[in-house]
């Protein structure tokens, strides 16, 4: 994909958020957040008649401006601080509360888009002020503009999930990392991105597994560029997330391609070992699509290998494509290596991996990716079932 194909800035970001004079309150802001549609508890003294011991403003803000410049903004972070200062909401206007070193971005071309996605990660922000020259607001560009979504990987048990990027396009709707992936990795912004989704994911996990405890042997499944091996402080970040989000390592499966295999092979490994010391597992992904030499099968500690979809999609049980997947599941199954198929969509499909002793699958045939609110009400779904056996989708009745 050629940066020219790129979403624009133009596409994604908000012409109208919420602004704000520096004089009106705070109680009055939260009030304008709640009629632009944003969830925001109100939590503070006896002079408020809502409460919540939890105050969250997630994805909310408000833009203080002067004669269209910017002067602050208002974020959830800003709201935990006033409440912990006791301070009155009536009576406090939102320039004594509002953040002042503001990250913004001004608009220079092509790349302005990927410039974002950096600038959000590298300061772990939810929101980017847009301005121009002169520090006049042209629009705000959120967070939520990615959103992660998850698929679930049945091993023919419920056993794991893994954490998919989609660009939440103002049009287009959610667009696959297909088109836009590449031009991440080129220009290093792949970095800010995969971290972002796996402290979101990894937050939205942890809260899941408290929420079903049924599901506590769940684990996750991220994807990792093959960029952050040049990263000297790789399993630090990770650390970090863990800490942060509250996810054990050992619910933690990482998913790197074949290519990071010969990239510096002796420092991938040694991080590799690193990882898998602190309980995280290693996915092999895209098998068979890339250099496929068995000798890092038995060198790297890799934990799963997942057949590429390429060979899964004309399955059946005479062609050469049978014969490949027959033969990446016996070698995997007498390396200890567990083998996933992606890419399953029907049953056939499904009964075939199944006679091979394939370890498990992924596909539209179980589930297509899923929000974090759909995904809720799949596991409260299958909860109430008090079954995990159970397939999705095309396989329900199975």
């Amino acid at each position: 994909m050629s940066q020219e194909n790129f979403f624009s800035l133009e596409q994604i970001i908000d012409r109208h958020p919420l602004t704000v004079a520096p004089e009106t309150s705070v109680l009055e802001v939260i009030k304008l957040m709640q009629e632009w549609g944003n969830s925001c508890p109100i939590s503070n003294n006896e002079n408020n008649s809502e409460t919540s011991s939890t105050p969250t403003l997630t994805n909310s803000c408000a833009i203080v401006i002067i004669d269209f410049q910017v002067q602050g903004i208002f974020t959830e972070r800003d709201l935990v601080k006033i409440i912990a200062a006791e301070l009155d909401f009536d009576c406090t206007p939102i320039n004594e509360v509002m953040s002042r070193e503001l990250i913004t971005l001004i608009p220079t071309g092509l790349e302005d888009v990927l410039t974002a996605l950096k600038l959000l990660g590298a300061h772990s922000i939810r929101h980017l002020p847009v301005v121009d020259k002169h520090n006049r607001l042209l629009g705000l560009i959120s967070e939520t503009s990615l959103r992660e979504n998850l698929q679930p990987i049945n091993l023919m048990r419920w056993r794991r999930m893994e954490a998919l990027v989609r660009w939440q396009h103002p049009t287009l709707g959610l667009v696959t990392p297909a088109d836009f992936i590449s031009i991440a990795e080129e220009t290093g912004i792949i970095i800010a991105l995969d971290q972002w989704v796996l402290k979101n994911a990894s937050s939205q996990f942890c809260e899941w597994k408290n929420q079903f405890p049924a599901f506590a042997h769940l684990t996750l499944n991220v994807n990792l560029s093959g960029k952050h091996f040049f990263q000297s402080n790789l399993t630090q970040k990770i650390d970090t997330i863990l800490a942060e989000t509250g996810l054990e390592s050992q619910s933690l499966k990482l998913e790197i391609t074949e290519s990071v295999m010969i990239q510096n092979s002796e420092s991938v490994l040694e991080t590799l070992t690193q990882l898998i010391n602190k309980k995280i597992q290693i996915c092999l992904d895209d098998f068979g699509t890339g250099y496929s030499s068995l000798s890092y099968l038995h060198r790297f500690p890799i934990d799963v290998l997942k057949i590429d979809r390429s060979f899964i999609h004309n399955l059946n049980l005479n062609n050469s494509q049978s014969a490949i997947v027959r033969t990446i599941i016996v070698m995997a199954r007498e390396l200890g290596i567990k083998a996933i198929a992606e890419g399953v969509e029907t049953l056939e499909q499904l009964n075939f991996l199944k006679a091979l002793g394939c370890s498990g699958a992924q596909g539209y045939g179980f589930s297509p990716p899923l929000n974090s609110q759909a995904m809720t009400s799949l596991l409260t779904q299958v909860t109430e079932h008090q079954n995990q056996e159970v397939l999705f989708g095309n396989f329900a009745k199975i």
